[in-house]
């Protein structure tokens, strides 16, 4: 597992987070696939490059640390003496220690290693280490092989620098949108060949369940969850006033074919103007909205009622059911009222022998047979004003118009069998059933047909607000899962660089990187947490040890919060070190800004200054005696986000490394830097110190300055 990277060197472990008993193989079979990387870059470009690699076996401790720029690390002293195997290898060689050598049963070629003349800390603690070479064929090394023939080498240039320029690693986030896309297709190709491989349904109810989405009554049609029912009960109905208006149509046409048909009297005329009335009022009132949009204030009652129509199941289901009862009762009570046809009824018929339309006197039970047919079709009616309320609960509706087949059925058989009892007519068939029992048997048909188109409309409405309600949550589900990757992103990248990686649906055209011509960097470490660092019981084996550098450096995180420095930007943690940088603003050189760079030295070093200022008081709070070493350097750096596996946003350049050297050979509770940064901190009123010529590993000898703080001892703080 990679843990990070640190300019040119690559940090990684084995057997984390699960343990495993290959560990030190693993690392050793990396180091040596790692130095074969190397050599074939080494002879495609003919640079001068090659690794040291060091290896150690021992116990440690993992985690995350601060509160920004969270990395996984891991921290104890076997990891310190595993970074000094590294520093005192041998370039092209495999450092390991005696504690790796034993875990690895003879299975490489080991030689003495000699550590301890190149490293003082492997010196002083005694560690024996040994190294190990590349093998190749017959026992020789790739060097070997690799200065064996110069002239072959140079022949095969050319074909490996093609090899190199047609050779791409995968770049940071590229591997995303494939996986998860080959990840989805699998899960996508699973469920197809499951659904395929379904057995048949073995009865009628495990097809019913098969056919209902999950979560409704197959039968019932209600959801198992009561707040979802609740919700859909709650849902607005903008079309309940055409329901009404279309039902009060129907009514009318029910009262047309009564006036025309009976012979009036007053029962008959007073139920058809009151139901008429309750009717008409009730449409209206479910209309004030619509007729009266335009009006700012409404003062009537209707127009009060009206707005909390759409939204109110309450009011719709009380309206629902004064409609249809005024209906259905006006009907059933006309029906055993009445006497018998009108006379413009009765004359109305066809001459079914000469086929003429010539008008002819009905008998008797000629009348009755039209009589039964009027009063058929406004039963059909009635029922028919029932169904056209939609959006209402069919098992409602279904109780309201078996209350009306009910009432007309009596009507029809029971009630007045002197007007209904007819038989059929002889070329009808079933001369013997009566043509009322027909009635019956039709009405009781067409509320089947009713109910199974109402049944029809409740499933699909219940199944589209399943299935809205579903895409409602996963898309809250989205949004959040996109906030949390969003903010995780920015907690691992700078949030310009997070966007960039957020916005671009096609991550792998090209690596990210960034070229800035002035920045300001600081290194900013603790030595004496060395020392603090206690790997013993009281300490729990260094947690407790951890656990304060972790609210030292939440605090110094909490300080990027403040607007003034807002241009600072947190690189990393490396052990006890913090890492900022200022002026990392994208697209600021590419527009031709001219660069602040006293606006960001100034700024780091106010930066550092509140750090230390943190920690004194971190010192007062817990008894300790933590002081900050800390170096500054600015010029150009080339900022960007490298690996595939795990993306790190890195800054790299001669003043990283620079800076970097300003903290490791400065003075405890100083701040470190060159000679250009103190020109430039000098111009904006701040005094420094000239140390004289320092000697810099890397870098020869340089000319390095204190920076003057209140924080110096002996020495007092003045600014110009």
């Amino acid at each position: 597992m990679r843990i990070k990277i640190l300019g040119d060197c690559y940090y990684c472990v084995s057997g984390l987070p699960v343990s495993r008993p290959s560990h030190a193989s693993n690392c050793v079979r990396m180091g040596l696939q790692m130095i074969e990387a190397i050599r074939v870059v080494r002879q495609a470009t003919e640079v001068n490059v090659d690794m040291r690699i060091g290896v150690h076996t021992g116990n440690v401790l993992c985690g995350v640390i601060g509160l920004r720029k969270w990395q996984y690390d891991v921290w104890s002293d076997d990891v310190t003496l595993a970074n000094h195997m590294e520093s005192g290898g041998v370039p092209g060689r495999v450092h390991i220690t005696k504690a790796t050598y034993h875990q690895l049963d003879g299975k490489f070629e080991a030689e003495p290693g000699n550590g301890h003349l190149r490293d003082n800390y492997l010196s002083d603690r005694q560690v024996q280490t040994y190294l190990i070479s590349p093998q190749t064929q017959k026992g020789k090394t790739t060097d070997d092989i690799a200065l064996k023939d110069d002239g072959n080498r140079h022949r095969s240039m050319s074909k490996m620098y093609k090899h190199v320029e047609c050779w791409g690693a995968d770049k940071p986030f590229s591997n995303i949108s494939e996986s998860m896309l080959a990840k989805n297709v699998g899960l996508t190709s699973l469920g197809l060949v499951e659904a395929n491989l379904l057995p048949g349904a073995e009865n009628f109810w495990s097809s019913c369940r098969q056919c209902t989405p999950e979560g409704l009554s197959p039968f019932l049609l209600r959801f198992y969850d009561s707040g979802l029912e609740s919700q859909f009960h709650a849902q607005a109905d903008p079309q309940f006033p055409q329901h009404a208006a279309v039902s009060a149509l129907l009514f009318a046409a029910i009262i047309i074919i009564q006036l025309l048909t009976l012979t009036l009297n007053l029962m008959i005329v007073s139920v058809l103007a009151s139901a008429a009335m309750v009717v008409g009022i009730l449409t209206v009132a479910t209309w004030t909205r619509q007729c009266q949009a335009a009006e700012t204030e409404r003062t009537t009652l209707s127009s009060r009622f009206s707005p909390n129509l759409a939204t109110n199941i309450v009011l719709r289901i009380i309206i629902f059911l004064t409609t249809t009862l005024f209906i259905l009762t006006a009907t059933f009570v006309n029906m055993i009222t009445s006497g018998s046809v009108t006379g413009i009824t009765a004359s109305m018929g066809f001459n079914d022998t000469s086929m003429s339309h010539s008008r002819v006197v009905m008998t008797e039970a000629d009348t009755d047979y039209g009589l039964i047919r009027y009063q058929q079709l406004c039963a059909m009616l009635a029922l028919t004003a029932v169904f056209v309320f939609l959006r209402i609960n069919f098992m409602l509706k279904l109780a309201m118009m078996a209350i009306g087949l009910l009432s007309f059925s009596l009507a029809f058989t029971g009630l007045r069998p002197d007007l209904y009892e007819v038989p059929l007519e002889p070329n009808e068939g079933f001369s013997n059933v009566p043509f009322s029992a027909c009635t019956v048997f039709f009405l009781a048909f067409y509320v089947v047909v009713l109910h199974i188109l109402d049944r029809q409309a409740e499933y699909t409405a219940r199944v589209d607000f399943l299935s809205c309600a579903k895409l409602r949550v996963e898309q809250e589900d989205l949004e959040t899962m996109g906030s949390i990757n969003k903010i995780l992103l920015e907690n691992i990248l700078p949030a310009h660089v997070a966007s960039h990686f957020l916005n671009n649906s096609r991550f792998s055209e090209e690596l990210y990187h960034e070229r800035y011509s002035s920045v300001a960097v600081m290194f900013a470490s603790i030595p004496n947490y060395i020392e603090f660092y206690d790997e013993t019981d009281v300490n729990k084996q260094g947690l407790e040890c951890l656990r304060l550098l972790n609210e030292i450096i939440c605090d110094f995180d909490k300080v990027l919060l403040k607007p003034k420095f807002s241009v600072i930007e947190k690189i990393k943690t490396i052990g006890s070190t913090y890492m900022a940088a200022a002026g990392l603003h994208p697209g600021r050189e590419e527009n031709g800004e001219k660069p602040r760079e006293e606006h960001n030295v100034v700024s780091l070093v106010e930066f550092a200054l509140t750090l230390m200022a943190i920690l004194e008081q971190i010192n007062r709070e817990s008894f300790q005696r933590f002081k900050l070493r800390i170096g500054i350097n600015h010029g150009p750096v080339i900022a960007g986000v490298v690996g595939a596996q795990k993306p790190q946003y890195d800054i790299w350049g001669n003043t990283v490394n620079v800076a970097s050297r300003m903290d490791s050979c400065g003075v405890i509770g100083r701040i470190q830097v060159t000679e250009d940064t103190a020109n430039t901190l000098q111009g904006c009123g701040y005094e420094c110190e000239c140390r004289g010529s320092t000697y810099v590993k890397g870098k020869g000898t340089l000319v390095t300055y204190f920076l003057k703080t209140q924080f110096d001892r002996n020495v007092s703080f003045t600014k110009l």
